[in-house]
């Protein structure tokens, strides 16, 4: 994931707070109607354009492939998927009308909804959604989700049965999550001939991005502009939106998003009505400057869970691959000073928390003493004796600036015990191409999604096969086994215990340094009528005010 400087991704990050306090529910908490009537698209609220503004370039178009924030944005406004994640973070019916869960908790059948067209005017059936789930296997970025799948096939057209390994408490979760989502999506659009799943970004962009949801893709240009609009075919579910789901309406009629790296621009767009919304990827310092602004027409609000940030570990080199090393850094490092100049001193802007999963979310795995007295140590004499240890004689430390406040901070914190570290300034692509290399960097500055997404989900980014540059080349067998043990617990209660496991051994590890949580930061014009804060500025359902 990229940091609010730069993604998340990463998609893609949420503990689900009411969802894990449930049990997995054996069918559909709601019905749909087998076939939503056509809409026309006409109305007072209906018409114009909206132009969101991003600081950050798009990766790809091609959404499965990508957990980042600007692929999970495009996602969430082309593509639906057969459950969705409502306000409070409960799955709930989109694509598929309803579901059956045996009795073993081994089968899930949906019932898809009638009558859904994709941008390319083809009707969605089960073949697409079995198409989609052999191309996320094949490709997707986060194929992990069907290592427990046996099997998915389709009695009929519109009848979809996912057959599992083992039970597992996460499989809607799975379903719904926006981070490489599953997005359905046609067949005949991404298999080849043969049927054989088409490459990662092989689609063509963006006649061949092609989804069920409100809007499409018309425009792609990554460094500049994206430009969607109206899918005059969608079929919005009845009733309000909730979250990614429920009724959404597309009232503009095309919806920009404007890639504008330089923060005095957005924030002068924003104040002069050029963009009506901003992305959670603003810098806290471009949110604290609009707070105000309302005499300029902006609002801003947060939405919380939120972002868990770090400083990421090259785990390969080294002075970094050692434990007393890394032990060091977390025994110097003092995360108030951090948060402060993070926030430009608003504490309401940062949560201190030694958890991967925060008290007051339903995935906190209970309090840890051990994991307690390894956060925000502050202990300078500790941080020296440990760098004796590891026979560390001034060798240059690279950190890494990407776009972010604090590194400068932290660079000086590892100075006061010692330690040679160095700033390397680079941008927000340069800092990705660099984290996949095992050299030429020690630290780097990052979030995840970690209050939000599926707890589950950090084995996507943390096991020891993972893909994702951001775990730093760490492996760990122990971690892994309790990355294991979460996805296949049977209980909320036993996935806890797994939970719990995960954050002690990271901790212990220093894994990563953990920073502190962020709420989601939303900007938006007031004249955009029932804009809700989210994760990322959805404008389905929302108007401008005439």
């Amino acid at each position: 994931m990229k940091t609010r400087s730069v993604l998340a991704i990463l998609v893609l990050a949420l503990a689900l707070a009411s969802y894990s306090a449930a049990a997995t529910p054996t069918t559909a908490p709601a019905t749909t109607p087998a076939s939503a009537p056509t809409t026309k698209w006409t109305g007072p609220r209906y018409g114009g354009t909206a132009t969101i503004v991003s600081p950050l370039s798009f990766v790809t178009a091609d959404t499965t492939t990508s957990m980042n924030n600007s692929a999970n944005l495009l996602s969430l406004y082309i593509h639906e998927t057969l459950v969705a994640l409502s306000a409070d973070l409960q799955p709930i019916p989109m694509l598929a009308e309803s579901w059956k869960v045996s009795d073993d908790r081994l089968t899930y059948t949906f019932t898809l909804r009638k009558g859904i067209k994709f941008h390319n005017g083809t009707v969605m059936t089960s073949k697409d959604v079995l198409a989609t789930v052999k191309r996320n296997r094949a490709i997707g970025a986060r194929a992990a989700i069907y290592d427990n799948v046996e099997s998915t096939t389709a009695p009929d057209d519109y009848t979809v049965v996912f057959r599992l390994k083992a039970p597992s408490i996460e499989f809607l979760r799975d379903r719904a999550h926006m981070l490489g989502d599953e997005g359905i999506q046609p067949a005949n659009i991404i298999l080849k001939a043969d049927g054989t799943p088409k490459a990662a970004n092989a689609l063509k962009v963006p006649e061949e991005i092609v989804g069920a949801g409100p809007y499409k893709l018309v425009e792609y240009n990554p460094d500049s502009l994206i430009v969607l609009k109206r899918h005059d075919g969608y079929q919005p579910l009845p009733g309000t939106r909730s979250g990614a789901g429920g009724g959404k309406l597309p009232y503009f009629d095309e919806i920009r998003i404007a890639v504008v790296p330089e923060d005095a621009a957005q924030i002068a767009g924003l104040q002069t009505g050029t963009y009506d919304a901003a992305t959670g990827d603003i810098k806290t310092s471009t949110y604290i400057a609009l707070r105000g602004a309302s005499a300029s027409g902006v609002s801003t609000g947060t939405y919380f869970p939120g972002l868990m940030y770090c400083m990421l570990i090259n785990h390969s080199d080294r002075w970094t691959g050692q434990l007393k090393f890394r032990q060091a850094v977390q025994a110097a490092v003092d995360v108030d000073e951090i948060g402060k100049v993070f926030s430009g001193g608003d504490t309401t802007l940062y949560s201190l928390n030694p958890y991967i999963w925060a008290k007051g979310t339903g995935n906190f795995a209970g309090d840890d003493p051990i994991v307690e007295s390894l956060y925000n140590q502050k202990n300078l004499e500790k941080a020296k004796a440990l760098l004796k240890e590891t026979g560390y004689n001034g060798e240059e430390i690279i950190v890494i600036q990407h776009g972010d406040t604090i590194a400068p901070v932290f660079v000086e914190q590892l100075k006061r015990v010692g330690i040679n570290a160095k700033i390397k300034v680079l941008d927000n692509a340069a800092d990705a191409a660099a984290r996949s290399q095992k050299t030429g960097w020690n630290f780097t500055f990052n979030n995840w999604a970690g209050l939000l997404i599926q707890p589950v989900a950090f084995r996507n980014y943390w096991y020891s096969t993972a893909t994702y540059s951001g775990r730093g080349f760490y492996e760990s067998k122990a971690l892994d086994a309790a990355l294991d043990a979460a996805r296949a617990a049977p209980s909320f209660a036993m996935q806890k215990k797994a939970l719990a496991d995960v954050q002690r051994i990271a901790m212990q590890d220093v894994l990563w340094i953990k920073l502190f949580d962020t709420p989601y930061l939303s900007v938006w014009r007031t004249s955009l009528q029932d804009f809700k804060p989210y994760t990322y500025p959805l404008l389905y359902s929302t108007s401008r005010q005439k």
